[in-house]
């Protein structure tokens, strides 16, 4: 947290002042940054070739599982995520007005006590 508050130039307390505004904490706030990060890899052709758990080590998840069920906030698991934009028939750019896309929300900052 200092090391970011350093780079922005303001007090630890700032942030964590900002971040109690919006009702989340610091490590909520953290959590849900790499959620996010994972989803956009396991979305991108990029990252076609990386299994589930190099992405979830990768976004500093150290244990699959919990990578796995913290990612359940997004309404997939990460397979489904890698499998709808793998799957050209559920592309959103294929061109097809009736391909089934399952669209999945993105995640509250608000984090369950594991």
């Amino acid at each position: 947290m200092t090391t970011v508050a350093l780079r922005q130039r303001v007090m630890p307390r700032y942030i964590h002042m900002l971040l109690k505004t919006q009702g989340i904490t610091v490590s909520e706030f953290v959590l849900g940054q790499r959620l996010m990060r994972a989803h956009r890899m396991l979305s991108s052709p990029r990252f076609v070739g990386w299994t589930v758990s190099a992405i979830a080590y990768e976004t500093g998840f150290g244990d699959p599982s919990y990578f796995n069920r913290t990612f359940r906030r997004f309404g997939a698991t990460p397979s489904e995520v890698r499998h709808v934009h793998d799957d050209p028939s559920t592309a959103q750019n294929s061109g097809s007005t009736d391909a089934p896309i399952r669209r999945v929300k993105h995640p509250r900052a608000r984090v369950s006590a594991n």
